[in-house]
């Protein structure tokens, strides 16, 4: 399965079942508008079948639909261009990029040339040598190949990660040998290879084993994300690239992850056009397996809490980490989160610019009590906000999250009782008063000037350090059994 935004506040999906038999599979899409309508055929438009489930690429082709690479069993590869409407523009068959063949092909990945075309990515692996080619195509908006181009050969580990050029062109990422280095490479939109001949290492480390990530962050500048194992441990390290190919965080790059703990789930996304990124993962510290996040600034300083931003919990080592930029610095993550052995519930969490956590701390509930969820993905809805999709025993189904609008208070409730004077807190607001007993149920919550939350409070001392200096409104909860009120009372945060 996987899924695209279609740009204008939506998202397409693409994947296989087997409604007809499972000895028989077909590959569908759906396309789902902004206010939740699917958009096309009831239950998706059928792109292709096949006797073998096979994979399944796609990307926005720019204007509203999507283009999409299917494999079989017979080894051969397919493109076909959905457009807006549900219509299949290359042909009731699509276009054959590679036709049936001995040796197996694989990994298939792609990316939009931005003119309505697409640069399709895959390895082949040859049956008698074990030696694999990764090949590269451009096909244009009208359904024709334009070139294809041998980018390596050489044993492949994993499919290859990509990331546009900018100009029509794309920067693929891949491991080798089953254990390392990793190597990264431009083609240009004629089909070029523009750097060193067999890619340029992204780390001269010898213990740099599988690549994680490929993403383009402005100003003609790339990151390409990859694990290195150290002894017992995993950890992240991140490139990044200009146009010409230069290494620009030395010949080792920089550590994204800051702890003796073994990162796994790598994500690596752009940030803006700055050259910033922002990066997630998964760690066991502490017996549990949790969610932590950073940002990378220009220069690969980390940007947020040294050893990552704690996002939530999985509860166990098989949760599925997504995530995707909010298009305003920070990023937006779902995951699995485990309930018995055959329950996983699915929780995400929006990480700003700054590196502020803006939903609860147990993250947003956007699927919870259902069966069987797997493989949830994210996608941007471009306001800020994402798309979840994902599959559970039901079918395959969609949710919009994004950050709320704001709190309405009622004139003739609230305002009453709110007190006029602002309470200045440097690094710490003191609540609560000097009944113990009423302290002890004291309970608030901390709203920014938009109504939203981004901080539970009790009594006493409440560290605040980490907010951004500004004015708040802190909301008391109302005791047991009380008539009061809900107080509001305002706050000014200065550093």
């Amino acid at each position: 399965m996987t899924a695209m935004s279609d740009g204008v506040g939506g998202l397409t999906a693409v994947w296989t079942d087997a409604r007809d038999g499972w000895s028989y599979y077909a590959t569908y899409t759906q396309r789902v508008d902004a206010a939740g309508v699917p958009q096309w055929t009831q239950n998706g438009v059928l792109l292709g079948d096949s006797m073998d489930m096979g994979l399944v690429a796609g990307t926005n082709d720019g204007r509203h639909g999507a283009i999409v690479v299917t494999s079989g069993g017979d080894n051969a590869f397919t493109a076909q261009r959905v457009g807006a409407a549900g219509v299949l523009l290359w042909g009731p068959d699509g276009l054959m990029l590679r036709p049936p063949a001995d040796s197996v092909g694989v990994w298939p990945a792609l990316v939009g040339d931005g003119h309505g075309g697409v640069i399709v990515v895959w390895s082949t692996q040859s049956v008698y040598i074990q030696v694999d080619t990764l090949v590269a195509c451009r096909v244009d908006s009208g359904g024709n190949k334009m070139w294809e181009a041998v980018i390596r050969i050489n044993k492949l580990s994993g499919g290859p990660l990509l990331c546009p050029d900018g100009l029509g062109g794309v920067i693929i990422a891949w491991s080798e040998n089953y254990g390392g280095p990793v190597r990264a490479q431009r083609v240009d939109s004629a089909g070029a290879v523009k750097w060193e001949p067999g890619g340029v290492l992204a780390c001269t480390l010898s213990t740099a084993l599988t690549a994680r990530a490929c993403a383009a962050v402005g100003e003609s500048c790339f990151i390409v994300g990859h694990y290195v194992h150290s002894g017992n441990i995993w950890q992240i390290r991140a490139q990044m690239f200009d146009l010409a190919g230069n290494r620009l965080w030395g010949p080792d790059g920089e550590l994204v992850t800051g702890t003796n703990d073994s990162a796994r789930g790598g994500i690596g996304l752009s940030a803006g056009d700055h050259r910033q990124s922002v990066w997630l993962w998964s760690e066991n510290r502490a017996g549990i397996t949790e969610l932590f996040a950073q940002k990378l600034d220009s220069a690969g300083n980390r940007c947020w809490d040294t050893t990552g931003l704690w996002l939530g919990t999985v509860n166990t080592s098989g949760g599925q980490l997504t995530a995707t930029d909010d298009g305003r610095g920070g990023a937006i993550a779902a995951w699995t989160l485990y309930r018995s052995s055959q329950n996983w519930d699915i929780s995400a969490q929006h990480v700003d610019s700054a590196g502020h956590v803006r939903w609860s701390d147990t993250g947003l509930a956007v699927c919870r009590d259902t069966d069987s969820v797997s493989w949830p993905i994210a996608v941007s809805d471009g306001d800020g906000g994402a798309i979840i999709t994902w599959l559970d025993d039901r079918g395959l189904y969609a949710q919009r999250v994004a950050d709320g609008a704001g709190i309405a208070e009622a004139m003739n409730d609230e305002r009453g009782v709110m007190n006029p004077g602002p309470t200045v807190a440097r690094g710490v607001l003191v609540l609560g008063g000097v009944d113990s007993r009423q302290n002890a149920a004291y309970r608030a919550e901390m709203l920014d000037a938009l109504g939203r939350k981004v901080l539970s409070l009790g009594a006493g001392p409440n560290d605040v350090r980490h907010l951004p200096p500004g004015v708040y409104f802190v909301r008391e909860e109302p005791q047991a059994r009380s008539r009061k009120l809900r107080a509001v009372r305002r706050v000014v945060v200065v550093k």
